[in-house]
């Protein structure tokens, strides 16, 4: 039974999160209910735009982080209907620092310059910490991902968070 699940959710995978590729974000993907969201935080909080730039990348990468890991969370929980436990082995799948370097190896090519600079900073950045079941390597490079995500969500741009992420998933799963 368990694996028949596994195959469905694979198979609902790549079709779901890879289609409509040309068309930017399908209806899998609402943007404008993040920007939405994101807006009425901002509004409620009353809080005002930061100088992304002037934050260490460690700061980055910790917000980031929760972007990340929120944005798997909701494409699975909307997805399935499963125990939680089966939830948490299916977005670690994406949500790992093995699952982030393997993600940036395949869409690192489409950063921008800024992006790359951003990137470069999160990952030559010194961590308190170390994964526990990933490279130095490995981790210095999730570590970059999650402080690009960062950046970009403070900075106010899920919408290219959200390209990057969607390639990623579709370059991981072997489609284009």
């Amino acid at each position: 039974m368990e694996e028949k699940m596994d195959t469905q959710i694979e198979t609902t995978k790549r079709t779901k999160i890879c289609r409509d590729s040309d068309s930017g974000v399908s209806k899998d993907c609402p943007m404008d209910i993040w920007q939405q969201a994101m807006e009425d935080f901002q509004r409620r909080f009353e809080l005002h735009k930061v100088n992304v730039k002037a934050y260490s990348p460690l700061a980055l990468a910790y917000i980031g982080d929760t972007i990340f890991d929120l944005i798997f969370r909701t494409l699975v929980v909307s997805r399935f209907n499963m125990a939680a436990h089966k939830y948490h082995k299916e977005v670690c799948r994406y949500v790992s620092a093995v699952a982030q370097s393997e993600m940036v190896e395949q869409i690192q090519e489409l950063f921008t310059d800024e992006e790359l600079e951003i990137y470069k900073r999160g990952r030559n950045s010194k961590p308190y910490n170390r994964a526990k079941n990933a490279s130095v390597i490995e981790y210095q490079r999730a570590t970059g991902l999650e402080a690009l995500v960062g950046y970009l969500y403070l900075d106010g741009r899920m919408e290219r968070i959200f390209e990057l992420i969607k390639e990623g998933i579709c370059r991981m799963n072997g489609g284009e």
